[in-house]
């Protein structure tokens, strides 16, 4: 994706993204650049400012102290689609040089959970901790379930799309998602990285939220990061090898 981040970057220095439907807002902690409605966006930077909130209080080893992200918030997929790695991409992280990104198809409510799933991204690359693919994919999955219920944000509803796959595909086998990384085709080719999506959410939603498993999940963290082995760290914090995980 990194291609596509560096001809974001260069297209912010031009004047087609600073022509006058394009308006930039700022709080404390984002930095959201957007030709999409204004109420839209403040909308945007109010969920990323709680959802920052959240994870401050939830989980302040992961949330750290990143520093301001940038948002870009296109208006549509068609103006979207020329900073997009791949065609069923709706949003991307990228750490620059020049800053972090976070670049979003469009502003629409139901893009959300997408934009959560790259902010996690964010905070994990600026958390010191260095984890596998699926726990990196895993955990923005469960966080993007993030919704507000009674006044509160919670997370844990496993979204349709992922309950689908998972009823409806061949499942990985467990060493191999485990081994996989950016350069696997089950995280490239889109027949594939599907299910590998749907079964890293249902690993890491149990390890994050399950009876006997959430209560140790922050050290697990700190034991894969440290050991660089999930299956060491299985085997250490909670006493199971892989396969009886």
């Amino acid at each position: 994706m990194r291609w596509a981040a560096a001809l974001l970057v260069s297209a912010l220095a031009i004047p087609a993204l600073h022509a006058a439907d394009w308006i930039k807002i700022s709080t404390a902690n984002f930095e959201l650049l957007t030709n999409a409605p204004e109420r839209e966006a403040r909308k945007t930077l109010a969920m990323f400012e709680e959802a920052r909130g959240f994870f401050l209080r939830e989980q302040p080893s992961l949330a750290g102290s990143p520093p301001p992200a940038i948002i870009v918030g296109f208006n549509s997929f068609k103006d979207y689609r020329p900073y997009t790695p791949k065609s069923e991409v709706l949003a991307y992280y990228q750490r620059q040089e020049t800053g972090d990104y976070i670049v979003l198809s469009d502003l629409q409510l139901q893009r959300m959970r997408v934009a959560i799933h790259e902010y996690v991204h964010l905070l994990v690359s600026h958390s010191g901790l260095s984890i596998p693919l699926w726990l990196n994919e895993g955990m923005a999955e469960v966080y993007s379930t993030m919704q507000e219920q009674d006044g509160k944000l919670v997370i844990g509803e496993m979204k349709r799309d992922r309950v689908l796959s998972l009823g409806g595909g061949n499942w990985m086998r467990l060493p191999d998602l485990l081994r996989a990384d950016d350069r696997s085709p089950q995280y490239n080719e889109q027949d594939l990285e599907t299910m590998f999506y749907a079964q890293s959410c249902l690993l890491v939603h149990m390890l994050m939220l399950g009876d006997g498993y959430a209560d140790k999940f922050s050290r697990f963290l700190e034991r894969i990061s440290a050991t660089g082995s999930s299956q060491a760290a299985f085997s250490e914090v909670y006493g199971k090898t892989a396969a009886e995980i």
